[in-house]
């Protein structure tokens, strides 16, 4: 019995000293660590480790890419996302994926931001997130459109409106979700467009229109005739495009501001 006492002592002495490590003490063990090292400090220092404090954390990194200080953000991430799935928080961890996406992305680097863009809508949809997996799903097919990356950046529209399709439904008053519900057609409306599958196109249009219509959405109905009016004109529909074109202008004047938003659009 009397020999374990010193072990124990030796124990409580090691607990108290891991308890009284500062989260800067802390931090700077795991930025840059390899992954046996963090690993080790895991193990070490858990009883210190929480979610507030990691998410304290990934608070920094976030103020550090607001200042285009992309290294140094990046690297407290990876710290975040790490303890993140020891402490199986997934939700936490796609919210630091689509900040590290976010620092790739702010520097033009497309192809960099969209592994980031994917692993954030894994673990948004592990953590039964809807409303965040259509978000990372939509803007890595933005990510993949800059790659030139058309086929890819399909398949990530597609699966967004298919989970925001989902949302909407479960939440049918939520006009914010009927928004995002437009901006998956209307981009796909586009995508289709712009490789001449015109049918395909024009019901994308339409499907946003309707969603445009169903919550008096003003300027985004205007949008979505303006868009089926060029669809048109590219399509050798002449008349049906005048007749989409007189249509978005009629919803557009009473808005404010609107002949600079006529000009905008006549000129993309």
């Amino acid at each position: 019995m009397g020999k374990s006492i010193p072990l124990i002592k030796g124990f409580y002495e090691h607990t108290l000293a891991g308890d009284e490590t500062t989260s800067t003490e802390l931090k700077n063990m795991f930025v840059g660590a390899k992954l046996d090292e963090a690993e080790i400090y895991f193990t070490q220092y858990k009883r210190r480790i929480d979610e507030d404090l990691v998410n304290s954390w990934a608070k920094e990194a976030k103020d550090l890419r607001i200042e285009k200080k992309y290294s140094e953000a990046a690297e407290l991430l990876e710290a975040c996302m790490f303890l993140g799935d020891k402490l199986d928080k997934p939700y936490n961890v796609a919210l630091y994926a689509y900040e590290m996406a976010l620092i790739y992305d702010g520097q033009s680097q497309h192809s960099n931001s969209i592994p980031w863009f994917n692993k954030s809508a894994e673990k948004f949809k592990l953590a039964d997130n809807d409303y965040g997996e259509g978000v990372a799903l939509y803007y890595g097919g933005v990510a993949y459109e800059y790659n030139n990356q058309q086929t890819e950046a399909l398949d990530n529209y597609k699966r967004a409106l298919a989970v925001r399709e989902k949302l909407l439904k479960e939440y049918p008053n939520e006009e914010s979700y009927s928004t995002d519900l437009y901006n998956s057609l209307s981009v796909l409306g586009r995508l289709f467009k712009s490789i001449e599958n015109y049918n395909t196109a024009k019901e994308f249009y339409l499907r946003a229109l309707n969603v445009a219509i169903s919550i008096d959405d003003k300027e985004n109905e205007a949008t979505s005739y303006w868009d089926l009016g060029n669809l048109a004109e590219q399509s050798n529909s002449y008349q049906s495009g005048i007749e989409n074109f007189e249509k978005s202008y009629q919803i557009y004047s009473p808005l404010n501001d609107s002949s600079s938003m006529i000009e905008l659009r006549r000129n993309q």
